[in-house]
């Protein structure tokens, strides 16, 4: 994509995905607004100057930014500045050496020794992340599990929890099906499966790092009736306006449609169909979730307003779980690993409660405890599921049962689905 483009996009979006600049104040939002504006306009020494007014104002830059303000200044025919964005963007990660040599914006800088350092220098980086993964070969890679030192990422082998790779990286994964993917410098990458090193951008992680410059939402105001309740293209449900926000229950084949309501007071409910509240659950909660259980039933698990206790009921308002829980977490397809992301699992639904200061996963369908003990936080699970492209299973040599990345005190380890306990070497 030429810089043209993502700038255009960066105009579309920039109030869309404004959580990801928020960091920056509105002036810094303001500058960098100008600066795409000129440029769009082929006001090129002018966009510089706002963009130059951005940096000496320490606003916060991703690498795309760095990247676009050095097209800014190949354009405005100024080469140290140019070559300069394109260093530190460079440093910060930005690696797509293809699409510079494409990119009629740097022509001016193309043939200058800067441009040809900032390649080398990112070749360069590129081989010693080849070399940092050397020690991961083919018989070890399917049994490679991610593991954590001081904010940093590597890989174990999963049979002995020695490591295979160094933690260098901001994040890596579990064994899937095309290898593992990882985090290196604000790039996502995949060693695949015959230990060659590529860009990857996983559908499940396509929104892991955020920037200005995506796509803009396409606008759709359509809307359909569905059981009583009014709900948009986006699935957003209201009724009769009533409530800020509706979202339907979806339950087994036969039973009343029920939904989760947010009145004008910030107050959670169920409601029925016509906007009555359903049996005890009125808006006296300021949390609402529901999985499903056996026979047909659905569990709601709710905190009422003012209480930290966190209650488990049936549809009929039975309690079904009476130990105190302090809070949970609810995964059915994904979980959100340690820097943010929401990565797909394929699990069975399994939901994470914490009782007594200490967390356990606890099947849906049954309620009763994945591990035979509790710890003090769980941080990441991986175990068998039917998706191939993405978890591990017997048929592509990945995790084929549950395997927990476990922290209690300052001691990190795994353990499995039956509790038995692997220290990390």
């Amino acid at each position: 994509m030429k810089m043209s483009k993502i700038y255009l996009l960066n105009i579309i979006v920039l109030v869309i995905c404004v959580k990801t600049f928020s960091q920056n104040s509105s002036q810094c939002n303001e500058l960098m607004y100008q600066s795409s504006l000129l440029y769009d306009k082929k006001e090129y020494k002018k966009s510089l100057v706002f963009f130059n007014k951005a940096i000496g104002n320490k606003c916060k830059t991703t690498t795309v930014e760095l990247y676009n303000g050095a097209c800014i200044a190949s354009l405005a025919k100024n080469k140290n500045l140019a070559i300069k964005y394109l260093r530190l963007s460079a440093e910060m990660g930005y690696s797509d050496t293809l699409h510079m040599s494409k990119d009629n914006d740097l022509n001016f800088i193309r043939n200058s020794e800067g441009y040809k350092n900032v390649i080398k220098y990112i070749e360069i980086q590129f081989q010693n992340l080849k070399k940092e993964l050397a020690g991961i070969t083919l018989n070890n890679i399917q049994r490679a599990v991610p593991y954590n030192v001081n904010g940093k990422w590597g890989w174990l082998d999963r049979t002995n929890l020695r490591p295979v790779c160094k933690p260098i990286f901001e994040y890596c994964d579990f064994k899937n099906a095309k290898g593992l993917c990882f985090f290196y410098n604000n790039n996502n990458y995949i060693l695949t499966n015959n230990l060659t090193v590529e860009k990857y951008v996983d559908e499940g992680e396509s929104n892991a790092l955020l920037s200005r410059m995506e796509t803009a939402p396409e606008i759709n105001n359509d809307t359909i009736s569905f059981k009583g309740f009014e709900v948009d293209y986006k699935g957003k449900i209201t009724h009769s306006g009533r409530f800020l926000n509706v979202e339907l229950i979806k339950e087994s084949v036969g039973l009343k449609p029920l939904a989760i309501a947010t009145n004008p007071s910030n107050n959670k409910g169920i409601i029925n169909q016509d906007g009555t509240t359903y049996k005890f659950f009125d808006f006296n909660f300021s949390d609402i979730n529901y999985f499903w259980g056996n026979d047909k039933n659905t569990y709601f698990i709710a905190k009422r307003l003012n209480k930290k206790e966190v209650i488990i009921t049936d549809r009929n308002g039975v309690f079904v779980y009476n130990k105190p829980i302090e809070s949970y977490d609810y995964v059915e397809n994904y979980q959100r690993d340690p820097i943010g992301r929401n990565i797909f699992v394929g699990f069975l639904s399994l939901i994470k409660i914490t009782v007594l200061g200490k967390e356990n996963f606890f099947h849906t369908k049954s309620l009763t405890q994945v591990l035979p003990k509790s710890y003090e936080k769980i941080i990441l699970i991986n175990g068998p599921t039917s998706d191939y492209n993405r978890s591990g299973s017997p048929a592509n040599n990945g995790i084929s049962e549950y395997f927990f990345y476990i922290t209690d005190g300052k001691t990190q380890f795994y353990v499995d689905e039956k509790g038995v306990e692997y220290k990390i070497k």
